[in-house]
């Protein structure tokens, strides 16, 4: 029997503005340098950092394959991740994170990261612009399912 694996990605942003909360989810594309941070973490003699970063950001360029940033990273923040039940045991990395917005933003663009700055990247999405202002905050849920 032969068994193929892949991840689907979606991440969820509640945007909380003046006490209203707008819900908003988008699919996203795991980029090669993701593939290869996930081959790395699956071999000892290889190893790696597993993802526990999430970035939002204002650009709005088109997203390729060979992606190693955001277009115009804002803010990054460490994720409380766990794993959870989608279709089989365990087969989802949920990854939570908190943006506490200083200045106007029109966010484009989030992304998962494996370090605090700079590091390898994950995933990233692009999305219709989210306008935020200083005191706003962005929750996000990011969701990896590997099928």
């Amino acid at each position: 029997m032969e068994d193929k694996m892949g991840m689907v990605g979606r991440v969820t942003l509640d945007h909380h503005h003046n006490g209203i909360i707008t819900k908003h989810a988008f699919p996203n594309t795991v980029v090669t340098e993701g593939k290869a941070l996930m081959a790395g973490l699956l071999v000892a003699d290889v190893g790696g950092t597993g993802i526990d970063f999430m970035a939002i950001g204002t650009g709005s360029s088109t997203i390729v394959a060979g992606d190693t940033t955001l277009g115009t990273e804002s803010v990054r923040v460490g994720t409380a991740g766990t794993r959870t039940t989608t279709t089989t045991t365990q087969d989802t990395a949920t990854l939570i994170g908190s943006f506490s917005i200083s200045g106007n933003l029109s966010l484009n663009e989030a992304g998962l990261f494996d370090a605090a700055s700079l590091g390898s990247m994950l995933s990233r999405t692009t999305y219709a612009t989210i306008s935020a202002v200083s005191g706003d905050s962005v929750n996000a849920t990011w969701d990896v399912q590997f099928t």
